[in-house]
């Protein structure tokens, strides 16, 4: 953008063209989404922005009314960068200033090298633009009061060109001061609040297929809008699908009350609905009757008059109603289709749809004069059939006012007449609801005591929702009235009165589950007593050393077979050898010494031969046997275990008694299981009643195989002073039955656990026993 003179004129005379085509459509004074739209397509045309977006004040918050291209900033991704967003539309509504965001502006203060994303607060950084785009906030004023923000930004340009901008849009907004001040809007935030309202609206209702949730949502989006004491939405009972032909009369023959702000769950029958549905019918007859009367007369360019400029010229006076006549004060709106849900926007937001949906951006609606001609004042009763609509022709209906007036009572109609009679309310006005074949598929029926200010002009605002929550609610009487569609309401229905209830909802939320954990804690399981095991050979022999004499050799190996008597260890036997020498030679002396003395007849001689020889025999037959024992032999066949350490103590001299070998039979083993003292109360408890007791072990060394185990008798149960342990122990000793395949795999000293089944108990029992007993023990 460059600020040459033909460039700067250029922008002048479309700057000019903006502003009187803004300036008439303030004189126009359509609804503020409607301007706004316009004047958004404007600054589209002249300044051709990367993206705008509308916030409008409610309160102390922003709403966004209208906004394109808004995903270009990518703030989904980067929050940090909407706050700093939000923290300039609120500088700028408190200030009144624009401000100028320009790109890739870093928060002031912030760490260095440290992206706003990383920041410890990033809330509390100061403004900063992290996108590429030149990004403005320009205050909309009204009286001199912040009323919204526009936000917009743009691919950015030098010096002169940004501030040409920033001139060009101050001046823009300033067109929407003048639409406020030629509408003379008196609460532009109750307008914004009205609009958002309504998109919410169409969002809830758009697919919406059930009946009932379409017409609660309708009667309290149209209670709020209307400031009223009730408004009752009356359904149609028809399926929706009768054909248009030339029979056609644009009102279904019989309606029923389907929601009323007042009434929680009307009854269509009782007293109260059939007057509300008598009075409604009546008065949307009346006005579809008039407004077919009023449409051929008017001529096409008379019906295309201004709003608030009657055809005839007469201004619009208040609503009042007529010399007499049973009619009342009428409005004449053509709603739009423009506000379907899921129609394509050119604009963007919730807002834009909303937008689109409050009117028509090509033609205001048009407002006759709220009081009746004289001709027409003159009939005694209005037609109730209108004419036949052609293809594509918008409903266009006149709705009818009627108040609490004793002067009429005797031209009204008499459903008119009985409603005044029976309901405490001064007034009420109907808006029918049409469907995409322009068929009459609710009435909403607005009452009260007292009328509402700018009743007419409220009512005005809210003409395309007869078009919008018309063709939902006619959908959803099609799909509901569908055989299948209408069982499976019923049995959801019938459900819901039988289970959703507060008390069964309480029950559900809080008896249920307790009664489901309950019957958790009562299902039977089975109970195990469970212990940590080891394996040992059933047979098992210690060889200690006789005497403190020198080990000599060590005959075997670790882990060998061998065969009974054969050689394990040899110790000296050096000295033994020479006693049993030295006791030999004693002992043969003694026998010769023996000889001599009978021989000689002497016989004291002879007895103390006799007893020295006794007595060298017997020592000599000690040392003999000690002499064996200095050998050690295996007792019986089987594996040597400790032969690898009492190798490295060739030459060492054992203590006596201390165990060097062991021998054991790897034929047969047993498993000693260690046990809790309450574990084997059970398991003696459980042997008196069911003996005997199944279990199974498995061990660490092969965890996938279980070997059974059975628990017959008490004396397989033991307990005692573990002296390797210094502990009192509780144990149960079982032989290992194994296959002959795994008996070569079974190595003493392996860990396990077994398990013995003690039957079923409940889950509470096995998660609590022991907690219980505790409380047994302590408390008992």
């Amino acid at each position: 953008m460059t600020a040459s003179p033909n460039a700067a004129a250029h922008v002048q005379r479309q700057l000019n063209d903006v502003s009187a085509r803004l300036a008439q459509l303030a004189k126009e004074s359509p609804d503020f989404p409607v301007y706004l739209k316009a004047h958004a397509e404007c600054i589209l045309q002249l300044l051709r922005p990367q993206g705008l977006s509308y916030e409008m004040l409610a309160g102390r918050s922003f709403q966004r009314m209208v906004a394109s291209g808004w995903d270009s900033l990518g703030l989904k991704e980067a929050p940090e960068l909407a706050e700093s967003f939000r923290k300039a539309l609120h500088r700028v509504a408190e200030t009144g200033h624009p401000l100028t965001l320009p790109p890739k502006l870093q928060p002031a203060g912030n760490l260095p090298g440290l992206q706003p994303q990383d920041a410890p607060a990033p809330e509390e950084l100061t403004l900063f633009n992290s996108t590429n785009f030149e990004v403005f906030f320009v205050p909309i004023l009204s009286a001199n009061v912040v009323v919204g923000v526009l936000h917009v930004w743009f691919v950015p340009v030098d010096a002169q060109g940004s501030q040409l901008r920033a001139v060009l849009l101050r001046q823009i907004c300033g067109e929407v001061e003048l639409y406020l001040k030629a509408r003379r809007s008196g609460d532009l935030a109750a307008e914004v609040t009205r609009v958002t309202t309504y998109a919410k609206l169409l969002e809830e209702i758009s697919g919406e297929t059930d009946v009932e949730s379409v017409g609660w949502n309708i009667v309290n989006y149209a209670r709020e809008a209307v400031n009223c004491d009730r408004v009752s939405l009356l359904v149609a009972k028809g399926r929706g699908d009768e054909p248009v032909d030339e029979n056609w009369i644009g009102l279904d023959q019989d309606y029923e009350l389907g929601a009323s702000s007042g009434l929680r769950r009307p009854h269509p029958r009782s007293e109260q609905a059939v007057i509300l549905k008598r009075l409604a019918e009546r008065l949307t007859q009346m006005s579809l009757a008039n407004s077919a009367k009023r449409k051929a007369k008017l001529s096409p360019p008379a019906a295309a008059t201004l709003p608030g400029k009657p055809a005839n010229g007469t201004p619009v006076n208040g609503v009042n109603g007529v010399n007499g006549s049973h009619k009342e004060a009428e409005i004449s709106i053509t709603p739009t289709a423009a506000a379907q849900p899921g129609d394509p926007r050119p604009l963007e937001g919730k807002a834009a749809a909303a937008a689109s949906a409050a009117a028509s951006s090509s033609a205001p609606a048009t407002v006759s004069s709220t009081e009746v001609a004289a001709d027409d004042a003159e009939e005694s009763e209005p037609e109730t059939k209108p004419v036949k609509p052609t293809a594509g022709a918008r409903p266009t209906m006149q709705l009818t006012l009627v108040q609490r007036d004793p002067a009429k009572v005797a031209t009204r109609p008499a459903e008119v007449n009985e409603y005044f009679d029976a309901v405490p309310m001064n007034w009420a006005t109907v808006m029918p609801l049409f469907d995409r074949q322009e068929r009459v598929r609710g009435i909403l029926l607005f009452e009260g005591i007292k009328k509402p200010e700018k009743l007419d002009a409220t009512i005005l605002q809210m003409r395309d929702l007869a078009i919008s929550a018309g063709r939902t609610l006619g959908a959803a009487l099609y799909w509901q009235r569908q055989p299948a569609a209408r069982l499976a309401r019923r049995w959801i229905n019938a459900r819901n009165k039988v289970v959703n209830t507060p008390r069964r909802e309480k029950w559900v939320r809080f008896g249920v589950p307790a009664l489901v954990l309950l019957l958790l804690l009562v299902f039977p399981i089975s109970f195990n007593v469970k212990g940590e095991a080891r394996v040992e050979p059933r047979e098992r022999t210690s060889l200690a050393a006789f005497a403190a004499t020198k080990l000599l050799s060590v005959e075997v190996r670790e882990g060998q077979a061998v065969t009974a008597g054969q050689v394990l260890a040899k110790f000296e036997t050096l000295d033994l050898e020479l006693q049993i020498s030295s006791l030999r030679q004693e002992l043969d002396r003694s026998l010769i010494e023996a000889d001599s003395a009978m021989a000689a007849r002497d016989e004291l001689k002879m007895q103390s031969a006799r007893l020295a020889a006794n007595k060298n025999r017997i020592a000599l037959e000690k040392y003999e046997r000690d002499l064996e024992r200095l050998t050690l032999r295996a007792p019986f066949d089987g594996i040597v275990l400790g032969a690898g350490n009492l190798a490295n103590r060739i030459g060492q001299v054992p203590k006596p008694g201390e165990s060097v070998l062991e021998v054991i039979d790897p034929r047969s083993w047993k498993v000693r299981i260690d046990l809790r003292e309450q574990d084997l109360r059970t398991l003696d408890y459980r042997l008196a009643d069911h003996s005997p007791i199944a279990g199974s072990v498995r061990l660490a060394a092969n965890p996938t195989h279980a070997y059974d185990l059975v628990l017959a008798h008490r004396d397989q149960l033991s307990y005692g002073l573990d002296s390797s342990r210094g502990e009192y122990s509780f144990q149960v000793s079982l032989p290992l039955e194994a296959e002959p395949s795994q008996l070569d795999v079974l190595k003493s000293g392996f860990a396990g656990r077994a398990s013995f089944d003690c039957g079923k108990r409940p889950i509470a029992y096995v998660l609590f026993h022991d907690f219980i007993n505790f409380l047994r023990l302590r408390f008992t």
